[in-house]
């Protein structure tokens, strides 16, 4: 038993000497370049087909690709209707007020003056690679840039998410993801020692609380 213990804590050690790499030795601005430089990619992985082809004309809807996603005519149906009354017949469509994807398409839609085709098909292609920013800021928040960037190369590469946030894909994917991970980048990064929201001091003043509770409840009980 006392070899086994021995042994198993032999090879905790050698994969702990692993992996403790430089804690943060990545500048900022490498680190910055590098997150755009996979987000570039992820981009051209989910256009490079329809960039470097040319599609047959049925494929295509007023010079953009028809929708790859049946629930993608579902929230265009939605846009178009938050946009002129022209698109609908049926009140039974998604609204801006409950859906992020309809509400940021038609604002893009009103701000730039892109046509709603352009959007319906090229955003995705925008939004996908962004789940690189909070999967690489994770690693860098517990002092492993390289691991992050090399998650957030292999999450945004990722065939079924690609596929899922691909040229045409106009769905929720794209925030399914990304959103809840930002989230608990931001959860993480106000709970850390050098936060300066200053959460974890509390938290820390908490834990010493209960611990001395502890401690004078079972010198009572003795």
């Amino acid at each position: 038993m006392r070899t086994f213990l021995r042994r198993s804590l032999e090879l905790q050690q050698r994969v702990a000497s692993v992996l403790a790499l430089p804690r943060d030795t990545l500048p900022r601005w490498a680190f910055v370049l590098a997150l755009l430089a996979i987000m570039l990619l992820g981009a051209w992985l989910r256009a490079a087909y329809f960039l470097g082809h040319d599609l047959d004309p049925a494929y295509l809807w007023k010079g953009q690709l028809i929708l790859t996603s049946a629930d993608g005519f579902y929230f265009a149906t939605g846009v178009g209707h938050t946009l002129t009354d022209a698109w609908s017949q049926t009140a039974r469509v998604p609204t801006p007020d409950l859906h992020a994807l309809v509400a940021l398409t038609a604002g893009l839609a009103k701000l730039t003056g892109l046509s709603v085709e352009a959007l319906f098909t090229w955003l995705p292609v925008v939004l996908g690679p962004l789940l690189a920013v909070p999967v690489a800021l994770l690693g860098r928040l517990f002092g492993r840039s390289l691991f992050g960037l090399l998650a957030a190369l292999f999450a945004v590469a990722g065939p079924t998410y690609a596929i899922r946030t691909g040229l045409g894909y106009f769905d929720t994917d794209v925030f399914t993801v990304t959103v809840p991970l930002l989230a608990a980048v931001l959860l993480a990064r106000a709970l850390s020692p050098d936060s300066p929201t200053a959460i974890a001091q509390p938290l820390e003043t908490l834990e010493r609380l209960r611990t001395r509770a502890g401690a004078a409840g079972a010198l009572v009980l003795s």
